[in-house]
């Protein structure tokens, strides 16, 4: 069994939050060395639609009914409201990877990928971006290149099968892109198979991602399905190939995230709603951390900044829900709840 990594050394300013939580209209942050918690926004309405913190635990954006709000950790008190465009509804709110902007998922204009950029230090703009990512771009970790799904219009391709190319997975680099992979919808006679593209991840091991399909069969007013994934990865000498990452005793696992060193993480792919949290390196079996979580009763919400692993123990009410948050230990042993959001929609965030 694996032991939880160790906690990175660092030598950057130490931030003034390690996570972001809601109770009630109260938007809370503390660190996770047992500091006080502060309130530092209250919202109206039902509260915040989403919280995202700065990795560096410095600054917070607030989503709400009204619009987005960036809060310096410092100076919580001087709370500034971006200019969004009108009729803008901040569904979904994310850092840029250099911490200087923000993305706003827009669910007041039709269709699901109208973005809204805005500049998260004065003089605040916002802009629309009307475009066809709909995931990145996710840097390299030598920030010589990115990688972005992109959305697709309905494209038919030639062949005996009808086939719909849905979405691409493109590498952009030094000016060029390069399509790596596609998602697609392929009908054959009384067969359908629709296939999804899965979030990039940046490894040690190079460019990883996920391709889930889903095979139909029409059996004439019946249907059967059958699902299945695949990993993938593209290789040093340019190739892409699949590959199947697994623990020692053989059962098969899903990439989900990378740790700050660049170790893959991810869970054993299990039938019941009872997971587990392997490692993945880069060569060789996984391995298990003894960290597990049932859902929906539990939520994984994976690595904090030091590489520990948090769990949500949600308790859903007739008038509200309460989330506890836990970290890992030795072991993958959980230990005491640390916080409880609570509300109509509690949200946590971590950095």
């Amino acid at each position: 069994m694996a032991s939880l990594p160790a906690p990175p050394s660092s030598t950057a300013p130490a931030p003034l939050a390690d996570v972001a939580f809601t109770v009630g209209r109260d938007v809370v942050v503390q660190r996770l060395t047992g500091a006080r918690r502060r309130v530092v926004l209250r919202v109206g309405g039902d509260g915040p639609d989403d919280l995202a913190l700065r990795h560096d635990g410095r600054r917070l954006a607030v989503a709400d009914e009204r619009g987005v709000r960036v809060v310096d950790l410092a100076h919580p008190a001087r709370a500034a409201r971006l200019p969004l465009p009108r009729g803008t509804f901040a569904d979904g709110v994310a850092w840029s990877p250099d911490g200087r902007g923000l993305t706003i998922a827009d669910a007041g204009v039709s269709g699901p990928t109208t973005w809204v950029d805005c500049h998260a230090t004065r003089p605040y703009r916002c802009h629309v971006r009307r475009s066809r990512v709909v995931a990145g771009p996710v840097p390299s970790p030598d920030g010589r290149s990115t990688v972005t799904i992109e959305e697709r219009g309905p494209r038919r391709t030639g062949g005996h099968a009808a086939t719909t190319v849905t979405a691409e997975l493109v590498l952009h680099r030094g000016g060029r892109r390069r399509v790596l992979d596609r998602a697609s919808t392929v009908r054959t006679g009384r067969t359908t198979v629709t296939s999804a593209i899965g979030p990039p991840l940046w490894t040690a091991g190079g460019l990883w991602w996920d391709v889930s399909s889903q095979r139909v069969v029409d059996e004439g007013g019946a249907s059967s399905s059958e699902d299945a994934h695949q990993e993938r990865r593209l290789r040093d000498d340019g190739a892409v190939e699949s590959f199947a990452p697994q623990t020692a005793d053989g059962t098969p696992v899903t990439a989900l995230g990378v740790l700050p060193d660049g170790t893959a993480w991810g869970e054993v792919d299990a039938a019941t709603n009872r997971h587990e949290v392997v490692l993945i390196p880069a060569d060789g079996p996984a391995t298990r951390t003894g960290l597990r979580y049932r859902i929906p009763d539990q939520l994984l919400l994976g690595p904090t900044a030091d590489a520990r692993f948090a769990v949500v123990d949600r308790r859903i009410g007739p008038q509200q829900e309460v989330d506890a948050l836990r970290l890992a230990g030795a072991g993958g042993r959980l230990g005491r709840v640390l916080l409880r959001s609570r509300g109509p929609r509690p949200a946590i965030d971590l950095r």
